[in-house]
Formats: structure tokens, C-alpha cells, sequence
């Protein structure tokens, strides 16, 4: 019952798995990678440019709350992101009106639907009060913030070091208009950023909508980066890396697909999908979660592989990627006293093997992220109901 809007209307209940499993290649074949229309450019055939390791050794040792809110501050969590210097996170501020909110500067945390807080601990700071409502998914480059606006049926950005908000917005017949709610957020680290929202069914082949949104890199203007013609293109989740983006479309049961940052034709990687709540990249592969599983794709096509399975009777909640391993949570939903069955957040080898918990139990560690030298996360993703307070806690790698 406390589960995301986006789970609540687009992901059917599947029972969970039993035991922390290595399932091999449980999932699509290769068969059903399928191009439309002309031959698009192969996803994953760039490397990226090797980064030289991060210093880490000042980092301390063991589990570090960083931040928690005051009880009439609590915030509902639904993103997390790090640069290595602060933790981003997107969402809203629990409130008893249902008045739209009014911007207060003598009080921001009425309203943010962005805050950050230092890695190293200390008071969070608003980057955006103005419009209340949901931010729903937050991204980083080296330079900017970019999120979700719910209020502003819009993505938003801001620098880093200050300044004023710039809206990324299509007409009222595309992405942020009357057809949905942007809600996941990707940049290619170049300045191109790329969104989703909720509006599968406001397509039709006769009436094609933008599936995706797309800022290019110096502009304030969005374009139509890929169109829906229906259900079955509906996009939902979004990631990309320095020569691709991937996304999870379709209705119910997902394909993964993938096309140039540049544009053009899109390849479907993988189908079958059952459900899919965040993707992630690395160099060789798309990562994301359902219910049951934690699954990868390879970016150059190929069978999809279930590597882990929850505990029995609970579910996947999220998950991070590293360089050289996987971390995710599981949990129950909260019962109707409110309590929720504590877990530990996992860490695992990339195909699986060697689970171990990472740390202690946690009450829900809802979103997970990382930088190159630690894991953060927040405990239950709707902190700002009776009896939560937000809680961002880190651990070096």
C-alpha cells in the first residue's frame, strides 16, 4: 500500500522467489532482438574513457548516518544520486493540504522537491521549493542537476553552484503536456538529457505521441527523441551512457530498448520483461530489477539473465552498480500497524555469486546509489508518513 503511484498502476503483483539464487540465462534469447526499420548503430560500441581510480583512503570505515530530517521535515524519497561531493534527492515534502503549494522562502522545506545534503554529513540544502508537488527522478553531470518537476509537467535544470531553474518542456500533445508526468531522467555526462512520462495509452498509430524527450547539449529547447504509436511504446524507466540510451517500454510485460544519443531507430534488446522499476549501466551491460529478479542485458544484444532472486516472501527494491559488484534490498510492504520487515542491503559479485549482506538491517533501504567511494541509501521510500523520519546513510566500498 505504500508502493510508488507508478507501481500502483502499472505493475501487476508477482509472487516473490524463494533463496538468493544465480539463475543463468532464465529470460529472452537473442531471438528476440529485433531492429525497426533501418539497421540502427550497435549499443555498447564505444568504451568509455577510463577514469583514473578515486582516492578513497580519507573515506571512514563502516555505516555513517549523513542526514536525518526533522519530524516536520520528512521527505518522501524518490530518487537518489551522488557526485561524490553531495547525495541529491528528489521527491516531496509530506503535507496535510491538499491546497497547491505556495512558495515560502522563510520556510523551503514547505514545498522542496529537491534537496541535497554533503557526503560527509551536515544540513541538507533545498535546490528547488518554488513548485512543491513530486520531482520524480533527479540525474547529474558535472556541472548541472536535472529533475522530474511533477508541478511543472516538465524537466527541469539548475547549476550546480546556483542559479536560476530552466524548464525542458514539450507542446501539450508530448512529453509534459495533458499525455503525462516526466518521471525518469538520463544524461549521456555530454550535456544531452533524456525523459519519460506516464502516456502509453494516449497514443494511437494514427495519433503518435513523443515517447521520449531529449535536451541536446547547449539548449534550452526539447524535441521528440522516440514516439509512441500505442501502448506497446509506452517508455517508462530511462538510462544512458556516451553513445546510447536504453529504456524500458511496452505495457505489463517490457521490452528493453536502445537507440544512438544522436538519434534513430531504436533496437530491442530484450522482451519479456515482468515488470522493471530502475535500470542501470555499466560497460557491458543494462542492469535493472523486477519483483523477483535482478536481471542484465548485454548492451550488444544477447539472452537476458535473472542473476539473484529475493528472499522468501519479499521483494526487490533497488539497486546500484559498481565497477566490480551489484548491491540491492529487498523487503514486505508495511502491514497496517505500519511495521516493515527489516533486511540488510546485499552486495553480490556481478554474476551473482558470493552474496553477502553489506550491511546491517535496515527498515526498507528504498533507494540505493553510489560514487566512486561509497554506497548510500534511505531507509522506506515514504519517509514522511506518521511515525518515519528521512534517514541517508552511507558506507564506504
Amino acid at each position: 500500500m505504500m508502493r510508488s503511484l507508478l507501481l500502483l498502476l502499472f505493475v501487476p503483483t508477482v509472487a516473490a522467489c524463494s533463496g538468493f539464487l544465480d539463475l543463468g540465462g532464465n529470460g529472452s534469447s537473442s531471438d528476440d532482438k529485433q531492429p525497426e526499420g533501418a539497421t540502427p548503430s550497435t549499443p555498447g560500441g564505444e568504451s568509455a574513457p577510463s577514469k583514473p581510480k578515486a582516492d578513497c583512503s580519507g573515506v571512514p570505515e563502516g555505516e555513517i548516518e549523513i542526514y536525518r530530517s526533522k519530524g516536520s521535515e520528512a521527505f518522501n524519497v524518490m530518487d537518489l544520486q551522488s557526485d561524490g561531493k553531495h547525495v541529491y534527492l528528489a521527491g516531496s515534502v509530506s503535507q496535510a493540504t491538499t491546497d497547491t503549494p505556495v512558495p515560502d522562502p522563510a520556510n523551503p522545506m514547505k514545498t522542496a522537491s529537491v534537496i541535497r545534503v554533503p557526503v560527509a554529513g551536515g544540513e541538507r540544502e533545498v535546490i528547488e521549493f518554488e513548485h512543491g508537488f513530486v520531482s520524480r527522478g533527479v540525474v547529474l553531470d558535472d556541472e548541472n542537476i536535472y529533475w522530474a518537476s511533477e508541478y511543472q509537467d516538465a524537466v527541469l535544470m539548475r547549476p550546480k553552484s546556483g542559479g536560476p531553474v530552466t524548464p525542458f518542456v514539450l507542446g501539450s500533445n508530448g512529453l509534459g503536456g495533458a499525455a503525462g508526468i516526466p518521471q525518469s531522467v538520463a544524461t549521456d555526462g555530454k550535456g544531452n538529457v533524456f525523459w519519460t512520462t506516464w502516456h502509453g495509452s494516449f497514443a494511437s498509430p494514427s495519433n503518435p505521441i513523443a515517447a521520449l524527450g531529449k535536451r541536446a547539449a547547449g539548449s534550452t529547447a526539447a524535441s521528440t527523441f522516440q514516439e509512441s504509436h500505442g501502448e506497446e511504446d509506452g517508455a517508462y524507466w530511462v538510462t544512458a551512457d556516451a553513445t546510447h540510451v536504453y529504456w524500458l517500454a511496452g505495457r505489463n510485460t517490457l521490452e528493453l530498448r536502445a537507440a544512438p544519443v544522436a538519434g534513430g531507430t531504436h533496437t530491442v534488446l530484450a522482451g519479456g520483461i515482468e515488470q522493471g522499476y530502475r535500470i542501470r549501466t555499466d560497460e557491458e551491460f543494462v542492469w535493472g530489477i523486477s519483483n523477483d529478479f535482478v536481471w542484465k542485458v548485454p548492451k550488444k544484444g544477447g539472452e537476458r539473465v535473472n542473476v539473484a532472486s529475493p528472499s522468501t516472501g519479499r521483494d526487490f527494491r533497488s539497486l546500484a552498480v559498481t565497477d566490480d559488484a551489484i548491491f540491492f534490498s529487498d523487503d514486505m510492504e508495511p502491514t497496517q500497524s505500519g511495521k516493515i520487515i527489516e533486511g540488510p542491503i546485499y552486495r553480490a559479485k556481478k554474476d551473482g555469486s558470493d552474496v553477502e549482506p553489506f550491511t546491517g538491517d535496515r527498515n526498507g533501504a528504498s533507494h540505493l546509489a553510489t560514487d566512486a567511494c561509497r554506497l548510500y541509501w534511505t531507509h522506506h521510500e515514504w519517509v514522511g508518513n506518521p511515525g518515519y523520519e528521512l534517514v541517508v546513510a552511507s558506507k564506504k566500498l
